[in-house]
């Protein structure tokens, strides 16, 4: 957003500048300039200092004792849990 502004201000500054003659005062100084490109920089450092988000985890496809694929949610290991114990229950009996 502080970029549109900025070149916004520079077009304008440059066509008022284009209309005063060579000999007159000049309407847009460098130092201007470099005052305004300074602000530009420290918004452009506060935004770059910003940390990325972290990436979602990825859940991979694992294989259960049973040979079934499951995406490895919270309801497909709770399954997985019953499954495995109600096996290991009916072994034991």
């Amino acid at each position: 957003m502080q970029l549109q502004g900025f070149t916004n201000w520079m077009s304008e500054e440059e066509a008022k500048q284009s209309k005063v003659k060579a000999h007159d005062e000049p309407v847009l100084e460098s130092s201007t300039i470099s005052a305004r490109l300074v602000q530009l920089k420290h918004a452009f450092e506060k935004l770059n200092k910003k940390k990325k988000p972290a990436p979602p985890p990825v859940i991979k496809p694992e294989v259960n004792a049973t040979g079934e694929h499951f995406c490895g949610s919270v309801r497909d290991l709770r399954h997985q849990s019953f499954v495995t114990t109600a096996k290991h229950a009916l072994a034991s009996t």
